[in-house]
């Protein structure tokens, strides 16, 4: 990697490491596990970002230097557009879909039933989406590979 480009760099990684665990902490806190405050508090999702920020931080500091084989890429970035292509369909597809189809013309426990449906779509839509991810990467790397 060329160490002309700041994010290169030790701190460069930690920092923006830390920064993206930290929104997707903060936004993994929100969906899986917040709970409305009490009246007239205020209660702020810290504890997701924190974790977030420090396993974040703390794995592109160890793994960031390192260049990926060019196979590897390819299941990474499968990998990855899987779980987030799963987190957004079961949470936006599967939640509405399931909360209309138990629910029909009962507008009254919508709200509920689609908040339970989009964690249970979140929660199946990641693993679903990262394995479909997985094998459209091993499809891309065979694909694009040179023959012998």
């Amino acid at each position: 990697m060329a160490e002309s480009n700041p994010v290169n760099t030790l701190i460069g990684r930690s920092l923006a490491g830390a920064f993206a665990g930290a929104i997707f902490g903060s936004l993994a806190h929100v969906i899986f596990f917040w709970e409305r405050p009490p009246a007239g508090e205020i209660k702020l999702p810290w504890t997701g970002a924190m974790i977030g920020a420090l396993l974040v931080g703390i794995l592109s500091v160890v793994v960031g230097g390192r260049e990926l084989p060019n196979w590897f890429r390819h299941l990474a970035v499968g990998f990855l557009a899987g779980v987030v292509i799963g987190v957004l369909a079961g949470a936006f597809a599967f939640a509405p879909l399931m909360a209309a189809l138990e629910l029909g013309d009962d507008t009254l426990f919508y709200g509920k039933a689609l908040a339970v449906y989009q964690q249970i779509g979140i929660a199946l839509g990641a693993p679903i989406g990262g394995i479909v991810g997985l094998l459209v990467g091993v499809a891309m790397w065979l694909h694009k590979r040179e023959p012998a």
